[in-house]
């Protein structure tokens, strides 16, 4: 079973609203994809968190330029 992004409000096994997640085998709502009703949902995106700290040493230090 794949997930749907409802676009369109329609009455499938219940009423279903915009913006409603529908889960169904794609075969069985083809019909309702090509008329713009549901649309593939997208995977989450991963979560953006702070990055682990490097080693202590050099860390953020840049070289002077010659002159």
């Amino acid at each position: 079973m794949a997930e749907f992004t409802v676009k369109r409000q329609h009455l499938g096994d219940r009423m279903y609203l915009p913006g409603d997640t529908r889960q169904a085998a794609e075969s069985e709502v083809a019909h309702l994809i090509r008329n713009g009703v549901l649309q593939k949902a997208k995977a989450p995106k991963p979560e953006k968190g702070k990055a682990e700290p490097g080693p202590p040493g050099k860390q953020g230090r840049r070289r002077r330029p010659e002159e």
